[in-house]
This record gives C-alpha cells, structure tokens and sequence, in this order.
C-alpha cells in the first residue's frame, strides 16, 4: 500500500512538472514592434524593420502589419510590444488570434526630455490619415547634438514617405 501511494505520488509530481515546464516555456515573440493603431477591441502592430520580399514578386520594404485582438485597452500608440499569436490570416493587415501581449524590455531608451512613444504619438496625431494610406514608422532618431527628434513614416501602399522633425523640448 505504501509503495503504491508513493509511486502514485512521484507519478503526480513528474506530471505537474511537465506540465509546469511546457506551460511556462520562454519562446520568442512572434511578432515585436510598435503599436501605430488602437480600436477598442484590436491593435496594429507594425513590425520594426522591414523585410526585402523582390525575391518572392513583393516590395522592397515590407513591413509585417498584424491586427491582434485584446480583452482591455493597456496599450496605446508608441508602445513597443512583444505578440504572440495562435493563428494569422492571409490579407494585408494581416488579423491574428493572440495569446499573449507584453510590453517589450528592448526598447531603446536615450537620455532625453521626451520618450519614443510621445514622439510617436505627437506624429501620429499631426498626420491626417485617408483610408487608403497607412503610415508606418521607417525610422526614428534622435540628434543629440541638435536635441531634435527625427522621424520618417512611410505609406504602405503608396509608397511615399513623410518625413518628421520634432525638438525635444516640446
């Protein structure tokens, strides 16, 4: 009786292990990047660099642009995340069923008066947007020298670019 409860109890204890160790697993995000849309029920993540897809008939830059679902509205414009998702459709903004979403710890961060996310919600909110464009953020620097934020959104469908230069004092 006593062997059984305790092959029993080693049997149980291996289990919740397994469990805890499959369940808990650390893997790389799907998808990181900054947060350029909200709606009350999605975000729209862009990815943070693009890729070059003339090798498979598509553009030279590419930016994976992902719609991901969320139960409360922790996220804003210019926060940068980390996604994972279930499953992905096949249209561009692409819609992903998500599992999880945290605010990413690679963030660069400069010693500066304002941070990324302000500058990219200040240039998010001075351009005005047509529903046939859909600016992305191409680039984002800072000149310390100059103290002066500078910023290059480009249109995914159009290909245009606009550009941004904002101080830092603001």
């Amino acid at each position: 009786m006593k062997q059984s409860f305790f092959y029993i109890l080693i049997l149980s204890l291996g289990i919740l292990t397994l469990w805890l160790f499959i369940s808990h697993r650390q893997t790389t995000p799907d998808l990181t990047g900054y947060v350029i849309r909200t709606t009350p029920k999605r975000l729209l993540i862009q990815s943070e660099n693009p890729k070059d897809m003339r090798a498979y008939g598509g553009r030279e830059r590419y930016y994976e642009l992902i719609w991901v679902n969320i139960d409360e509205k922790r996220y804003d414009v210019g926060d940068y995340v980390d996604v994972w998702y279930h499953s992905i459709s096949q249209h561009y903004p692409r819609i992903a069923t998500t599992k999880k979403i945290t605010q990413s710890m690679r963030v660069p961060q400069k010693d500066t008066t304002l941070t990324r996310k302000q500058i990219i919600q200040k240039v998010y909110q001075d351009t005005p947007s047509h529903p046939a464009e859909l600016f992305v953020i191409d680039q984002i620097e800072y000149d310390e020298q100059a103290a002066v934020w500078h910023v290059d959104l480009y249109d995914v469908f159009s290909e245009r670019y606009q550009s941004f230069s904002l101080d830092d004092s603001m």
